[in-house]
């Protein structure tokens, strides 16, 4: 039988996501690019047949009702960080991305079936496509430990999978692909690093955006790119 999936997925507030984008897109711009690119992300992972559960990170009310909308549910990080123990002593981590993860991933852990997993990924991956996820799971079964997804350049962390009974202390952030190969390494839990390009096609500047233009993002964030185009025309 398949490991079933529980899926979390980190969101910042929406009015503060995305400011490496401002010198090319406007507030209101930004917030409807990173609400397309979680729609797309959300649509693909609820409806994957190995995943489960599919949980939406935030204290954003704007995302719990995206969260809704896609078939998701939502944890409040600030419910999350409440009753976890997760307070940075040097055991965990002491951000606050990686702080709200690990404190997701113990309450997933808690009511996880035997043999479950538990799959984080980013939401500014508009081109992630179910081959990624099978791609993931595939390469889990066959090394088994820790499986990550990294960025285009191969430093950066998008797409973590592990055993929801033993997830690891997480790393995201600027280097992350090689702290967590470092952590793995110590607990001598096997690691293998992929790079699918679903989840290798994060947002983050100017030239990624530019670079979507050639690539075939999801339903919601192809219309966001062509009303975009459209304003851009009208105002030449």
């Amino acid at each position: 039988m398949a490991a079933r999936v529980h899926a979390l997925v980190p969101l910042k507030d929406l009015e503060a996501a995305k400011t490496r984008l401002a010198d090319l897109l406007s507030r209101d711009q930004r917030r409807a690019l990173v609400r397309a690119m979680a729609a797309d992300v959300l649509a693909v992972l609820v409806a994957h047949p190995a995943v489960a559960t599919v949980t939406v990170l935030s204290d954003a009310p704007e995302v719990a009702a995206l969260a809704r909308e896609a078939g998701a549910r939502h944890w409040s990080e600030a419910a999350l960080l409440a009753g976890s123990g997760c307070d940075g002593d040097g055991l965990r981590p002491a951000d606050p991305l990686n702080r709200v993860l690990q404190a997701a991933a113990e309450r997933v852990a808690a009511t996880a079936e035997p043999g479950a997993l538990t799959l984080v990924l980013h939401a500014d991956l508009p081109c992630l496509g179910a081959a990624d996820i099978d791609a993931a799971l595939a390469a889990r079964e066959t090394s088994g430990g820790v499986v990550l997804g990294c960025d285009a350049a191969g430093t950066g962390s998008n797409l973590l999978l592990c055993a929801a009974a033993a997830p690891p202390v997480f790393q995201f952030g600027p280097g992350s692909a090689e702290a967590h190969r470092r952590g793995a390494e110590t607990h001598k839990n096997p690691f293998r690093c992929l790079h699918l390009p679903g989840v290798a096609s994060d947002i983050d500047t100017p030239q990624d955006l530019q670079q979507l233009d050639r690539q075939a993002p999801g339903p919601r964030t192809a219309a966001w790119l062509h009303g975009w185009h459209h304003e851009d025309t009208r105002s030449a």
